[in-house]
């Protein structure tokens, strides 16, 4: 009897521990600029903040986007296409990490590992394991402090 209940208690801890250290790798993804310096973070929730920890904005799980102030930014649809408030295209995010415009003139790439290039392949940044699309809506297409 006392060996099981020892058994349980162990199989306990060690289903506990692992349940916390899953948990802690859903933390916030940091966001740095070209020369590697902490700009901020998003949150898995699609919580935004600058690298004071103030607070920039959502992006929502139904793709709209909003910025500081809670206004209204824009959206992002399912086929990763953007717009603006007014319902303006602003431009596309591919599956593929690739971002253009409304004119279909490339912006830039999003990178698998996270590294965010210009349509001229100079560095903009990192968002390692940030969805592509909400990192390509952080350095292409909103100005989250407005």
């Amino acid at each position: 009897m006392k060996i099981k209940r020892i058994i349980k208690g162990v199989l306990a801890a060690i289903l506990l521990s692992f349940v916390l250290s899953a948990s802690q790798q859903v933390d916030a993804q940091d966001l740095y600029n070209s020369k590697n310096e902490f700009i901020g973070r998003i949150n898995p929730d699609g919580s935004v903040y600058d690298r004071s920890n103030n607070s920039l904005g959502r992006i929502h799980s139904d793709g709209s986007v909003y910025g500081r102030s809670n206004n209204s930014l824009g959206r992002i649809h399912s086929d990763g296409s953007v717009y603006d408030r007014f319902n303006n295209s602003l431009g596309r995010i591919h599956s593929d990490g690739s971002v253009y415009d409304r004119s279909n003139n490339s912006l830039g790439r999003i990178h698998s590992s996270g590294s965010v290039y210009d349509r001229s392949n100079n560095s903009l940044g990192s968002a390692r394991g940030v969805k592509q699309e909400w990192a390509a809506l952080f350095f292409f297409f909103f100005d989250f402090t407005s």
